[in-house]
């Protein structure tokens, strides 16, 4: 089984809960054999809002690995801002979570033990709807593997 067609089947499983169409998958085979790529598209407030992420799947102890996240929104929408929340779905043993600086449109994560380390990266939208409120819409939630040396 080739790296993409193992990426796409990991991508789509860790999506099947999800109302949202994948717009694309695909290696980035020009930046690391074990890079990867997610695209999908979902429907926010009547516009449609497209989610872009690449992760380099592979890191050195100690190294920040970017986590890139782009939204492109089909008009333009005010109150808004993304979030980007990383968790760990599972690490080496003996290891701890790794170090996370979420940000838009780069997240760093940084690893302080070798090893395979299985994250889930979700990206949704929060709106201020009242002067003391705010509401969060989902728009992806994607599982990253990492190999860390």
């Amino acid at each position: 089984m080739n790296a993409v067609f193992r990426v796409a089947v990991f991508l789509c499983l860790g999506m099947a809960c999800l109302p949202m169409a994948p717009a694309a998958l695909s290696a980035a085979g020009a930046e690391s054999e074990t890079s990867f790529a997610f695209s999908a598209e979902k429907e926010v407030d009547g516009s449609r809002v497209r989610v872009d992420l690449r992760f380099p799947g592979h890191a050195a102890v100690g190294e920040s690995v970017p986590l890139h996240v782009n939204l492109a929104f089909e008009r333009q929408m005010s109150g808004v801002f993304p979030s980007v929340s990383v968790t760990r779905r599972t690490v080496p043993d003996g290891a701890s979570a790794p170090e996370v600086l979420p940000g838009v449109p780069v997240t760093d994560i940084r690893f302080s033990a070798p090893g395979h380390y299985d994250l889930e990266a979700e990206i949704g939208l929060v709106f201020k709807n009242s002067c003391g409120g705010a509401r969060l819409v989902p728009l992806a939630a994607v599982p990253l593997a990492v190999d860390v040396f």
